[in-house]
């Protein structure tokens, strides 16, 4: 008989045998496959604490532990951080420089000079200033140089250079508010005159030299033994002669006089 490979034939029993070992074969590669291309399942965490449970006051109802596993595991009851910010502003000073232009009084005194022409008469704004503080209508004014300025400038438009205070008008008022504060300073002036002379002789005082001390309780000394001497001499009357002081202690005590 020929038995090589090509001319053999498998018994029918063997044959089935080997479909079905195949295909056992077959479905455990599918298996393996399958549950080789599934995900791998997270671990799961034991749940300690319910994080939704009085949620509205977990701060103040639950425990330490409770909010550090609610805060780690479910992003719940987590402390609040606060963030704070220091300014500090820088305050620049600001310099403001003020000029104040003075007019020269030999030029002021010349506007308050010049000729004033109004209703057919002629005169300085000054002496139109004074005339009408004194007899116009702006006599009754509180203050009638205020008054009669005002006036004589809108009359002459040359006028509105001189100022009042070089126009040479002071009404009563005025002339006895500025008397008394021209008193008012004379005292200020006499006054702090004379705290300085107090000043000084304080300050040469508590100066003052040791021998001149020594030299003013000599003379104290030597007034004080020239009115003993005085006192110490002989009175004679009546016969009888005393010093001045025993006849005066005398009488004080046993004389008329007690």
């Amino acid at each position: 008989q020929d038995r090589s490979p090509s001319k053999q034939f498998l018994h029918p029993c063997t044959a089935r045998l080997r479909m079905a070992a195949m295909r056992l074969a077959s479905v455990a590669l599918g298996v393996v496959a399958v549950v080789a291309q599934q995900p791998a399942e997270e671990p799961v965490t034991l749940r300690l604490y319910d994080c939704n449970v009085e949620y509205d006051v977990w701060e103040t109802n639950w425990t330490p532990e409770w909010k550090d596993w609610c805060c780690k595991n479910r992003q719940r009851g987590c402390p609040s951080t606060s963030t704070t910010t220091e300014t500090t502003s820088t305050a620049t000073p600001t310099t403001v420089t003020t000029t104040t232009t003075t007019e020269d009084p030999k030029v002021a005194v010349e506007h308050c000079n010049e000729q004033c022409v109004f209703a057919g008469s002629t005169a300085t704004c000054a002496a139109r200033v004074q005339w009408v503080a004194k007899f116009g209508g702006s006599k009754d004014e509180a203050k009638p140089c205020d008054a009669a300025h005002s006036l004589i400038i809108s009359q002459c438009d040359v006028c509105s250079k001189c100022e009042l205070k070089f126009s040479g008008c002071s009404s009563p008022q005025e002339q006895e508010e500025d008397k008394n504060e021209k008193e008012e300073k004379t005292d200020k002036k006499e006054e702090k005159k004379d705290e300085k002379q107090r000043e000084d002789h304080s300050s040469v005082g508590s100066q003052q030299p040791q021998e001149d001390k020594e030299r003013h309780s000599k003379r104290n000394h030597e007034y004080e033994t020239q009115q003993a001497e005085h006192c110490n001499k002989q009175c004679v009357f009546d016969g009888a002669s005393a010093t001045c002081t025993a006849r005066m202690q005398w009488t004080a005590k046993f004389g008329a006089t007690k």
